[in-house]
């Protein structure tokens, strides 16, 4: 549901999206995605959908977002990492998720 609605709240203004293009990434987005293989199914889908230009504009925010939800999923094993440790491992997993999503 937060996902639909970010699509009028962001994509609208931010990538400039048309109507139709807000029907169909919504349509896509009726399920959400359960793991990594249906994520990428559904990036890939999106991004046939917007143009080149919304593309590089969605890139940032899709870090940002892709990097938030990491360190959501991450904090409950700090506890088990010293510190500097932790940092390293997180940093590389979010790099591994940017190589997999974007490609290199």
């Amino acid at each position: 549901m937060m996902v639909r609605q970010g699509v009028h709240l962001v994509g609208r203004p931010a990538l400039g999206l048309t109507p139709e293009q807000v029907q169909q990434i919504q349509a896509l987005l009726e399920r959400f995605p359960r793991n990594l293989d249906e994520l990428l199914d559904v990036t890939r889908r999106v991004d046939a959908i917007l143009t080149p230009e919304q593309r590089e504009k969605a890139k940032p925010l899709r870090r940002k977002v892709r990097h938030g939800i990491t360190d959501l999923v991450l904090e409950p094993a700090r506890s088990r990492f010293r510190p500097e440790d932790f940092e390293k491992f997180k940093n590389e997993i979010k790099r591994r998720m940017d190589l997999r999503m974007e490609g290199p």
